[in-house]
């Protein structure tokens, strides 16, 4: 089996809107899909809901895309929600079997429970990793479908139920009877339309013949980056609708969706950045200037006592000794004082001072003018003598 293209730069929502509105446009301008007098395919019926069979080859060769191609065909489940279509899902290797049986996906709990049974089909590898068109193509058409979209990478391997090899995996044979099963099909009034997942140019022939002629309308080939567009297209002519009025994808599944998210977290993580980078200038220390900064320490002698203040007045908490100066009518009127260290650094019991007699005192700077130098004052009192 010939291995399917990988597609290197994946899935972009871009290029899933440019096709959308593409295919839009042409069918506009092209009016209504008719059948072709040389296609053995019914007409498009052109008109939901409508029973739309996904029929996905999980051989080997599938592998690569297999991811993508599950994304995809979820994504056209949500395509066809607004018309309550009824979906289902045959899944095939060597052999075929359905796996979703007809669903109205227009209900949301059912839906999603489709979109789950998707995501958790998984490659068929070994003896089952065959490609199997009649089995499929026979297996779907016991669900009666109005559309079937063969999912596949253009190389039948394998044939019958239970499968015959033949003379190996290029027998003609595989090819004949997956004909005549597309063939019955269609002569029952299903249409077959074909989508070939990197289709090599030596299998375009095969899908043809199991489905018509016309490229983009019979058959697609395309590659991953390419698919829910195809799909979509597939979806308007069978509802009879421009690509644009369909509904989208449900959030959290369009690639768009992603790509937004991303931009918005770059966005709010500069911002955070430039809030933080802010504050930490804020709170950087600014250097002093030479005015601000304080005087050197002389390198020799005591250090000086960082609790005194020269420049400001006197703590009223400042104890006055018995040969301290009088501390003024500022000072604090308490009755006893703090004891103040005498000349040897020992401490001695300050004399307690009348009241009356400390608020009566005249200013320090007044004493000693008014009684010569003996500091008399008017009244013959005396000045204030701490020793007595």
């Amino acid at each position: 089996m010939p291995m399917a293209l990988r597609n290197p730069g994946g899935v972009r929502a871009a290029s899933y809107l440019l096709a959308l509105v593409t295919v839009s446009a042409a069918i506009l301008l092209a009016g209504p899909p008719t059948a072709r007098a040389d296609s053995p395919n019914p007409p498009w019926r052109q008109q939901c809901p409508q029973r739309i069979a996904l029929v996905m080859d999980l051989s080997e060769s599938m592998g690569p895309n297999l991811d993508s191609i599950k994304q995809s065909a979820s994504d056209l489940i949500d395509a066809l929600r607004g018309a309550r279509n009824e979906v289902a899902v045959v899944a095939f290797g060597t052999d075929a079997a359905i796996a979703v049986p007809p669903t109205d996906v227009g209900a949301d709990d059912q839906r999603r429970k489709v979109k789950e049974q998707i995501k958790d089909l998984t490659l068929l590898e070994g003896n089952l990793g065959g490609t199997n068109w009649e089995a499929a193509l026979t297996t779907v058409g016991a669900l009666q479908p109005d559309v079937v979209i063969l999912l596949t990478d253009g190389q039948p391997t394998a044939h019958g139920q239970p499968a015959v090899a033949g003379s190996g995996p290029w027998d003609p044979e595989h090819l004949a009877f997956a004909v005549r099963a597309a063939k019955a099909l269609q002569g029952s009034g299903t249409r077959v339309v074909g989508l070939g997942i990197g289709l090599p140019t030596e299998n375009v022939s095969n899908l043809a013949a199991v489905t018509g002629p016309t490229a983009g309308d019979d058959f697609y080939p395309t590659d991953t980056s390419g698919l829910l567009g195809k799909l979509y297209d597939i979806a308007s002519k069978a509802c009879g609708l421009p690509v644009v009025a369909l509904p989208q994808p449900e959030p959290g599944t369009f690639p768009l969706i992603p790509i937004i998210s991303a931009g918005l977290v770059t966005v709010l993580a500069a911002v955070i950045g430039g809030i933080l980078l802010n504050r930490r200038r804020s709170a950087t220390v600014v250097p002093a200037t030479s005015a601000d900064r304080p005087t050197a320490r002389p390198a020799t002698g005591p250090l000086p006592d960082p609790t005194i203040t020269p420049d400001l007045p006197p703590s009223p908490s400042i104890a006055v000794g018995e040969h301290d100066p009088p501390a003024g009518p500022a000072a604090t009127p308490a009755d006893t004082m703090t004891p103040a260290p005498d000349a040897q650094g020992g401490r001695r019991e300050p004399r307690r001072i009348s009241l009356a007699r400390f608020q009566n005192m005249d200013p320090p700077h007044h004493q000693g003018h008014a009684g010569g130098p003996g500091g008399a004052e008017p009244d013959g009192s005396g000045g204030l003598d701490m020793d007595k």
